[in-house]
């Protein structure tokens, strides 16, 4: 009888000529990509990308029969790219294949950046809604390199995104491994009933093939489990952070404001570090506007004004081409230190004031923690100062305790405070 198919327990990771069904007996996932097929209406026809026109452009199979399969990054288990393959030309006479290719036959595929790029110009939501997204060679998936964005952003390191793929893929590794010892010992045990062991027990059976050798994770002809280096890694989420960089840009264009506060935070900045570990920044100094938009924001390697300056007039360079009115007022920590250069980086401001939360804090650090008044002073300081509007307060309130923007509930001490 003729074999079908290849071992299920090989990866199949590599070899040619092979069919879609071939990874799924294997236990792999593959994603298909054919536009035409899956988005006829949104991308009917697919230009050459190298002389950009259609006529000469016709199927020519699949990825897997000429060539490698391409791989997926995916956060459990083993993933793999089947792309439609076309070719612009046919024939080897001088003028009848791709005019951009010295006549020559071009041979492209369906995840070539040439082709992504088409559809990025013609319907950039065909990519977006995707569970993949494309790289250099491959694809990761969309949930893990969210995920790795995230983890970076809290200051975990590239090499421990690197652990975290390894260990997700040891540990489906060990459970196909379990479960095929296991379905190969039940196969065994009915093949010796079907042949009549249970009926005959003194009758010398033949015993039953052993089965295929799983292997070991990183075996050629098994498993052959695959993890990113960490450099990969690294392009990768670089290249997803430049992606957003132009909707930051376009919603940083649309947010204006007269009345500006400005501040240092030095939590966030302690979470970005180089390579080798070293804080590269002190704080972050963020403008925000009198609605809480963010107007601005750079990461300082100190808290004197010389650090953000630039990234000051960037942004009156950005209110005046857009005819936004320029700022009046703005609110900072210490006004002492940094009003003169504020006024005279920012000519349109008629007063910087003092932050009144700063003033306080200032005020109740002379006041000795053992004092016996300084809990109703600043109190009483702090009324003086403030005025409670007391709807908002009971609708933060239950806001708090519904939820929040937080991870968890409020309880009623937290909220009666």
């Amino acid at each position: 009888m003729k074999k079908e198919y290849p071992n299920p327990v090989q990866a199949s990771r590599g070899q040619k000529a092979l069919q879609p069904n071939h990874f799924h007996l294997a236990g792999k996932v593959v994603y298909f990509v054919f536009w035409q097929f899956f988005f006829g209406e949104l991308v009917p026809v697919i230009y050459c990308p190298k002389c950009g026109k259609v006529d000469k452009v016709t199927s020519d199979g699949w990825t897997g029969v000429s060539e490698k399969i391409r791989r997926v990054c995916s956060a459990n288990a083993l993933a793999f790219l089947f792309s439609k393959v076309f070719r612009c030309g046919k024939g080897r006479k001088k003028g009848e294949g791709c005019p951009a290719n010295d006549g020559k036959p071009y041979q492209f595929r369906s995840h070539d950046e040439g082709v992504l790029e088409q559809l990025r110009r013609q319907c950039p939501a065909v990519l977006d809604q995707l569970p993949i997204v494309f790289t250099r060679g491959g694809a990761i998936e969309r949930s893990l390199l969210d995920t790795m964005v995230r983890n970076v952003a809290s200051s975990t390191s590239i090499a421990d995104q690197q652990k975290m793929v390894r260990e997700a893929h040891m540990r489906t590794f060990t459970q196909q491994k379990v479960t095929y010892i296991q379905y190969a010992a039940a196969r065994a045990k009915l093949r010796q009933q079907e042949s009549g062991a249970h009926l005959y027990p003194g009758r010398a059976q033949q015993p039953p093939p052993p089965p295929s050798d799983f292997g070991e994770y990183a075996d050629k002809e098994g498993y052959r489990g695959w993890i990113p280096s960490t450099s990969w890694i690294a392009g990768v989420i670089l290249a997803s952070l430049n992606s957003r960089l132009a909707f930051l840009e376009r919603h940083l264009a649309a947010v204006d404001g007269v009345f500006w506060r400005g501040d240092h935070t030095f939590q966030a900045a302690s979470r970005i570090r180089s390579a080798d570990g070293r804080k590269d920044y002190t704080a972050i100094y963020s403008i925000m506007n009198e609605w809480s938009q963010i107007v601005g924001q750079w990461a300082v390697g100190d808290t004197s004004f010389d650090e953000y300056a630039t990234g000051v007039q960037d942004v009156l360079k950005r209110y005046d081409a857009l005819g936004y009115q320029l700022p009046k007022y703005m609110w900072v920590d210490n006004s002492q230190t940094v009003a003169a250069q504020l006024y005279d980086a920012i000519p349109s401001l008629s007063r910087v004031l003092e932050d009144a939360t700063h003033v306080m804090r200032r005020v109740f650090e002379i006041i000795p923690d053992g004092h016996s008044l300084k809990a109703d002073f600043c109190r009483d300081y702090s009324s003086a100062i403030f005025q409670i509007h007391q709807q908002d307060k009971w609708a933060l309130r239950e806001f708090l305790l519904a939820g929040g923007p937080g991870r968890r509930k409020w309880t009623q001490a937290e909220g009666g405070r």
